[in-house]
């Protein structure tokens, strides 16, 4: 049985992120982690917090797809402390079934985002995420 899902899930549409070592010093430094400005209006986050939103919300929907069930804790027998001699209670396993909140994401085409890019989406739905410099 897998160790993070009660069945085993097979993404289609998301993958693992590699790690980056091309950073020097702070590896929040750089255009892709500022903010951004674009005629007048303004993002609240950096694009590469969106990105990340973005693909995570990309995972969730595919492991929704698969009803896919997460082990958030696994389960602990009763055992005594060596250290306070008490005997610490046992646990159930806990777990949680992936669910996206259709309602939060209405203006976002969740239908077609398994299927795009990050940079394709964002070409049509960047409005969502612009205000007017002075609004915040």
């Amino acid at each position: 049985m897998p160790r993070h899902t009660l069945e085993p899930v097979i993404l289609k549409h998301s993958h693992a992120v590699k790690g980056r070592k091309d950073y020097v010093g702070d590896v929040y430094s750089g255009k892709a982690f500022d903010r951004k400005v674009k005629d007048g209006k303004v993002l609240e986050k950096s694009i590469h917090s969106y990105r990340m939103w973005f693909n995570f919300l990309k995972l969730a929907l595919e492991l929704e797809e698969q009803n896919a069930v997460l082990v958030m804790r696994q389960a602990i027998k009763g055992y005594l402390n060596e250290t306070t001699g008490k005997k610490v209670a046992s646990t159930e396993k806990l777990t949680h079934k992936v669910r996206v909140d259709r309602t939060k994401y209405r203006d976002w085409d969740l239908f077609d985002i398994p299927n795009l890019s990050f940079d394709d989406w964002w070409r049509e739905h960047e409005h969502l995420f612009l205000a007017q410099v002075g609004e915040f």
